[in-house]
């Protein structure tokens, strides 16, 4: 009796097995035939308008702009997924959106101009006090005068050849004489009097709308400035405050 028991549970676990064993077969052959589920789209997590604050958007007029360039076919092609604050130079005035990347004049047209519909469009603040003025991002480059002296190449020969590169070197080292202390005339003026510092400030209206990045932030830029003029005298704007 044990041993008819014993053969009866050994059939009905092998054809449990076997109905287990045909199932995933069944399930592994439906999963073949079925057609693979298309991938999600990717989303760009960062648009060129991204910077424009709350407030500004909730313009009617503003709004509009900023769907108009976020819909660019240029701007989505050379700002993928980059705002405009937080690009690079390079990025910005030659169009190089990685290392290594071919150049795209047509990047800087396509952001001057997005810049200015949308600072015509969208309120923001000047604010002088401040190394990283967001909010006036557009308003700073959309002039376009500006946005072009701050691209023009000073020094092809130069690692960093662009005017903002050499405004932010030019600024870097004076920054740090808070700390060693000013040099002689004769060297503040190697470090200060350069062309650079003369393109690029020329058609600044103020230190606010400066077309600068986060990259090439400019702390006490009116301070800075104002060193320049002292220093360099003729030929050097200085411009005012807001």
């Amino acid at each position: 009796m044990q041993t008819f028991c014993r053969e009866r549970n050994i059939k009905n676990m092998t054809r449990s097995l076997t109905s287990l064993i045909l199932a995933a077969t069944f399930a592994a052959v439906l999963a073949t035939a079925l057609p693979a589920a298309a991938p999600d789209a990717a989303v760009p997590v960062n648009k060129f308008t991204s910077d424009l604050s709350a407030a500004a958007l909730a313009v009617p007029e503003c709004k509009a702009a900023a769907d108009a360039v976020d819909a660019d076919a240029a701007i989505a092609s050379c700002f993928a997924d980059t705002t405009l604050f937080f690009s690079t130079p390079d990025h910005v005035c030659r169009g190089i959106s990685a290392p290594g990347a071919a150049a795209n004049a047509a990047c800087f047209d396509a952001a001057v101009a997005a810049a200015g519909k949308l600072a015509a469009a969208c309120p923001q603040t000047v604010d002088d006090s401040t190394p990283m003025n967001k909010d006036a991002i557009y308003k700073a480059w959309g002039n376009k005068a500006a946005a072009t002296d701050a691209c023009t190449v000073v020094d092809a020969s130069a690692t960093r050849p662009l005017a903002l590169q050499q405004v932010y070197q030019s600024h870097s080292q004076w920054t740090s004489w808070s700390f060693t202390g000013a040099p002689s005339d004769a060297d503040k003026k190697k470090v200060l009097c350069v062309d650079a510092n003369k393109i690029y400030w020329r058609s600044v209206d103020s230190v606010g709308v400066a077309p600068t990045l986060y990259f090439t932030s400019l702390t006490d830029a009116q301070a800075f400035v104002n060193d320049i003029g002292t220093t360099c005298g003729d030929g050097f704007k200085v411009p005012n405050k807001h």
